[in-house]
């Protein structure tokens, strides 16, 4: 949210420092950025007493009003507005690295300003808006954590479902190596005229046009790239996070990767799952020791990797609570968006004088 503090970043003065009592945050302060990189020079906030005592540092301005503003709420909506944005970029200076906005100029930037009560009421407007959306942000990532600690459990055997007759799925879950699920799986016949598709590591493979990076190649080496199938995996190790990577999408891979397909019946939203879990990554570390940071685990190293291969109606079953998972977030994220949506047009509407309040 625009105007909001992130107070994960923060840190802590040394114990006896001595601190004038002025200088300590008090609920509704308003602070603006008045130093920092391009992107965050301008950037206000409003404080609603995140922390118990807090102070600011001297890139920050606490900005103080004339009697003409009734709200610092308002405010806050005001200078976070398409029209308050665009002027602040206006007047700042330096570099993409190192800008700054100076009071002098600051104290010449003009913004609408309705009448007090009028400030007000659209001040209580918009907090209703910004309540609704913190509030589908905390649904969202308590989803995340539930999903995460619902998946650990039964992505390693720990918690066992019932079937769809009522049985319960009972007895160990066999261990197989790598090369026994899955086969390397290489396939040129292709024209090139496929998607060039990239792997990440949280988004899986996805169109390298949608990386954020621009990755040059010749497009008349596109011959000797692997073509792949929604569903198949990649290997593209990096980190600690794991380097075993899902597909959506057809299309086409560089020949470094690792292409895997399965060898035996899989729920492949089981498999997608299961080798992003801790017990999946610890394991894949176990074979990678001494590997030089950026190169790729072999197909003969994964083979040797011993994965868990539960009956095939039990991984459907897990995956069939995978898909319930992500559809609840899914509709979640919605939300998310459509409230966005919502208010940024309210705000267009409130803050220009498009549309007034009525006052009671």
């Amino acid at each position: 949210l625009r105007g909001v503090f992130n107070v994960n970043k923060h840190e802590y003065i040394n114990e006896g420092e001595i601190i004038n009592s002025d200088d300590y945050l008090q609920g509704g302060d308003l602070l603006f950025n008045t130093r920092n990189s391009l992107n965050l020079v301008g950037k206000v906030g409003i404080w609603r007493n995140e922390l118990e005592l807090a102070l600011f540092n001297s890139n920050l301005l606490r900005l103080r009003f004339n009697k003409d503003v009734k709200s610092n709420y308002f405010m806050n909506y005001c200078l976070n507005s398409n029209y308050a944005i665009k002027g602040l970029s206006r007047i700042a200076t330096g570099t993409t690295s190192v800008a700054a906005i100076y009071t002098k100029d600051l104290l010449k930037l003009k913004v609408l300003l309705p009448p007090l009560p009028e400030q007000q009421k659209i001040a209580e407007i918009l907090s209703t808006w910004d309540t609704a959306i913190t509030n589908t942000q905390e649904l969202i990532a308590q989803l995340k954590s539930r999903k995460k600690g619902l998946m650990q459990q039964l992505l390693t055997g720990g918690l066992r479902l019932r079937s769809a007759t009522g049985k319960q799925f009972e007895g160990e879950w066999k261990l197989l190596r790598g090369n026994e699920i899955f086969k390397n799986h290489t396939d040129k016949r292709h024209n090139g005229e496929f998607e060039v598709l990239s792997a990440t590591q949280d988004k899986g493979v996805i169109p390298r046009s949608e990386t954020g990076i621009d990755i040059k190649y010749d497009k008349s080496s596109l011959k000797n790239y692997k073509k792949i199938s929604r569903g198949d995996f990649i290997i593209s190790l990096r980190s600690f996070q794991g380097g075993i990577e899902y597909s959506n999408y057809e299309g086409l891979v560089s020949p470094a990767y690792t292409v895997l397909r399965e060898d035996l019946p899989i729920s492949k939203l089981f498999y997608r799952e299961y080798m992003k879990t801790e017990n999946f990554i610890k394991r894949l570390n176990s074979i990678i020791y001494g590997i030089r940071d950026g190169k790729q685990i072999s197909y003969k190293d994964f083979g040797t990797l011993k994965i868990f291969y539960p009956p095939i109606d039990e991984q459907n079953k897990i995956a069939e609570i995978i898909e319930e998972s992500e559809g609840e977030m899914e509709l979640a994220t919605k939300k998310l968006t459509n409230l966005q949506n919502q208010k940024k047009g309210l705000m267009q509407q409130l803050l220009t004088g498009q549309k007034r309040v009525e006052i009671n």
